[in-house]
């Protein structure tokens, strides 16, 4: 009985329309896989600074333009309640903020804590990145925040370290 022996041949295009899946699948790969590092991976004194930060702070609300930050990596992360302040759904929209935007915080703090608490707000670098990879708000809009509040009497910084900026609004009502 003879039977048919089949040679397989090898034809060098196949090899190539391989070679260019893979390729193009490691590509993708890296792109996934990398493309969010300028805010998923935080520098090292981001967390350092905003933990201190949240360990020794007195609880009170924290604004802040974006919540891409190490804020819930304390035992006492449920007693700052975070408001964003850029995006769709938040207090300032998506379009440019107004010169007065440390003013307009300021008065809902008071209203959310009717002064026997302090409130916060915190700009990290990650959180410019966050916001300028997808968009959440213009570049001028942190400039015009932190100008803002640098100028206005009721907010005090208590932390510029390495980009990380908080600003604590003081309590006016002392009686708890």
């Amino acid at each position: 009985m003879l039977v048919a022996k089949r040679t397989m041949t090898w034809r060098p295009w196949i090899t190539v329309r391989i070679l260019l899946v893979l390729g193009l699948g490691v590509g993708l790969f890296f792109v996934a896989f990398f493309g969010d590092d300028g805010f998923n991976s935080m520098p090292n004194q981001d967390v350092v600074t905003v933990t201190s930060f949240l360990e020794k702070a007195d609880p009170g609300p924290i604004y802040s333009p974006t919540v891409v930050a190490p804020l819930a990596d304390t035992a006492r992360y449920n007693q700052f309640p975070l408001t964003d302040i850029f995006g769709t759904a938040a207090l300032a929209g998506q379009t440019p903020v107004r010169p007065n935007i440390a003013t307009l915080i300021a008065n809902l703090a008071q209203r959310t804590t009717g002064g026997r608490a302090p409130a916060y707000v915190l700009v990290t670098p990650t959180m410019r990145a966050y916001s300028q990879a997808y968009g959440v708000a213009p570049p001028s809009s942190f400039s015009i925040l932190l100008k803002s509040l640098a100028q206005s009497r009721a907010w005090k910084l208590i932390v510029d370290r390495a980009g990380t900026v908080i600003y604590e609004l003081p309590p006016t009502n002392t009686q708890r």
